[in-house]
């Protein structure tokens, strides 16, 4: 028959068992949380990388504008420009198109969806005002101001595509350092909760009193009550 201190050095045992399986599954969790923050971080950075070359190409789009309204007087080669400008306006639409690919949140992707009206008013004024010089003729003072504005009109609309990829950078930041300092303070419990058990059965081999029984163990519950509670904010540390 078991006395009841084999009984409770059993338990301890069990009990150690369980918390080793649990600092096990608690490295899984972490390695999995740590794959998710870091997919997320390189989507982020790839959608800043590409909006931070569709602000160039916007920019260059103009340029081509410029460049084009002096080839009259033998500044600039028509032709040239025209490629130039083809070929800006296609990495413009394709970096816009690879961000709309990436694990957005809801509104960086509803930005990017607004760009896109004023892209194609401002692509189609500078074409236009290119095909005209083409052409032989003079664009008028109301297609370069009309151009001027579209161009400040997406300007804006850019910068605010800026500002919600920004604030998703900050956000899934904020919850990777949450989620790390949460499973910081579980592994933390469950190994203090370990040591505090072993030091509890050893105390007992040596025939410590109630007293010390009835401390630790009080100490022992209060760890488990931490842990517990600590696991319940995981992986949602930041919400």
């Amino acid at each position: 028959m078991k006395t009841p201190l084999n009984s409770f050095l059993f338990g301890v045992s069990v009990t150690s068992a369980l918390l080793l399986v649990l600092s096990n599954v608690l490295g899984a969790m972490a390695v999995a949380q740590l794959s998710s923050d870091l997919s997320s971080v390189e989507a982020i950075s790839a959608a800043l990388r590409n909006h931070m070359q569709v602000d160039m190409m916007h920019d260059a789009i103009r340029a081509d504008v410029n460049a084009a309204l002096l080839a009259r007087s033998g500044v600039t080669d028509l032709p040239t420009v025209r490629e130039e400008f083809t070929r800006h306006t296609a990495e413009l639409r394709n970096r816009i198109a690879a961000n709309t690919r990436l694990p957005l949140n809801t509104e960086s992707r509803s930005a990017l969806q607004d760009v896109y009206a004023p892209l194609n008013d401002y692509t189609a004024s500078a074409d236009d005002i290119l095909t005209q010089l083409e052409t032989g003729h003079t664009p008028s003072a109301g297609t370069l101001a009309s151009f001027k504005q579209k161009f400040t009109a997406l300007e804006g609309r850019m910068e605010h595509v800026s500002e919600r990829i920004g604030q998703q950078v900050r956000l899934t930041t904020r919850m990777g350092e949450a989620n790390a300092s949460v499973l910081k303070e579980v592994l933390s419990a469950a190994s203090i909760l370990s040591i505090g058990l072993f030091i509890l059965a050893t105390l007992l081999q040596f025939g410590i009193g109630t007293r010390w029984f009835e401390a630790l163990g009080a100490t022992a519950i209060k760890a488990v009550s931490t842990l517990v509670n600590r696991l319940r904010r995981f992986p949602n540390a930041a919400v």
